[in-house]
């Protein structure tokens, strides 16, 4: 298809990016489950998932080399000049998306859900009034990489790193050092530990952060910090309070995200609580529990704490994967907080049927 004859050109995402990102989809899907690659398209991001983990591990994405499943499909490509080079594919999408003065691309594995997910952002980076705010930043002498990670953390309100490596197309060492430089100088505050470690704003990045607004319901928008011991026990999706963003798309109502579990039992729907109790009192069939998950967070996005407590399901874990994961693979769930999956404050929504 002959260069901007894609309709993405007309929100500024290069056509040639899109392009890629459906040949990786169609190069890299497995065939082995009968699951087509999903093309969803929201007001601030574009999402492109395919059925099957990537064969190389995150922290290698973007770096030269390719593994693939179908090399017959991906010869056809590479022959017919639809797709990049062996293995550039990540990083041209990186360098078209940077060119465009727009946000990296970001990528999400996951085995649990034999999924991979692109992520296209449509936000244009560095626009003149982020210029203007990370101008404030000037006596820190921050890098090109660490200014992005700001951004997108006033944006986000957290990140990690593998969200670091993604947005900046770094190694891991850089990461690590770029992110210790930020919390020493103590515009971020370390949170968790292990593998579950994640920043979140620090004093000095508090004080710059953009004046807070008032959401829809009249409150003030802000981030709030989660327990430490929550987000390290092993289960990355349990904020106990969720996070409004400042994007359109990606804002979770704030009084769903600030309220104890007895607060969040008294406001709901009279039918809602009946079934509630009827789970508690009887043994219930997988679908029952189903129906119930998808109804609450059609209800009010909720954290999976939020939904354990509400549903008195003491093992988050199994929650999570006999449940949620399963409901985001099939569309019926989705993240408030696509960009970072394992954002402290990540909670659900349900996707409403069209």
């Amino acid at each position: 298809m002959p260069e901007g004859e894609l309709q993405a050109g007309s929100n500024g995402l290069p056509a040639r990016v899109l392009r890629e990102a459906l040949v990786n989809s169609m190069i890299h899907r497995t065939f082995r489950v009968n699951q087509p690659i999903q093309i969803i398209r929201y007001g601030n991001r574009i999402e492109i998932s395919n059925p099957g983990f990537s064969l190389k591990p995150e922290e290698h994405l973007g770096i030269p080399g390719s593994v693939t499943r179908n090399p017959i499909i991906a010869t056809i490509f590479h022959e017919t000049n639809l797709a990049e080079t062996k293995g550039s594919g990540i990083r041209t999408m990186r360098a078209l998306m940077e060119k465009a003065q727009m946000l990296p691309p970001t990528f999400e594995s996951s085995h649990e859900l034999n999924q991979f997910t692109i992520r296209l952002l449509l936000h244009h980076f560095l626009g003149e009034e982020d210029i203007k705010w990370l101008s404030k930043f000037k006596a820190f002498n921050l890098n090109e990489q660490q200014k992005c990670a700001l951004i997108f953390i006033k944006e986000v309100g957290a990140i990690d790193n593998p969200t670091y490596r993604q947005l900046n197309g770094v190694e891991m060492i850089k990461v690590r050092t770029d992110l210790h430089d930020l919390k020493d100088k103590a515009i971020l505050t370390q949170k968790g530990k292990g593998k579950a470690i994640y920043y979140v704003p620090g004093e000095e990045l508090i004080k710059l952060l953009p004046i807070q607004e008032e959401n829809e319901h009249g409150n003030e928008v802000s981030v709030q910090d989660k327990d430490d011991s929550e987000h390290a026990n092993g289960v990355s999706e349990q904020g106990e309070n969720g996070l409004t963003t400042q994007s359109g798309d990606l804002t979770t109502h704030l009084d769903s995200l600030t309220t104890q579990p007895g607060d969040l039992t008294a406001q709901l729907p009279p039918e809602l609580q009946n079934k509630l109790e009827q789970l508690g009192q009887r043994s219930n069939s997988k679908t029952e529990i189903i129906d119930v998950i998808l109804e609450l967070c059609q209800w009010k996005s909720l954290t999976l704490n939020q939904l354990s407590d509400l549903m008195k399901r003491k093992d988050k874990k199994h929650l999570k994967n006999t449940y949620i994961a399963p409901l985001r693979k099939q569309g019926k769930l989705e993240y408030t907080i696509p960009e970072m999956s394992n954002h402290p404050k990540q909670a659900y929504r349900t996707v409403s049927s069209k």
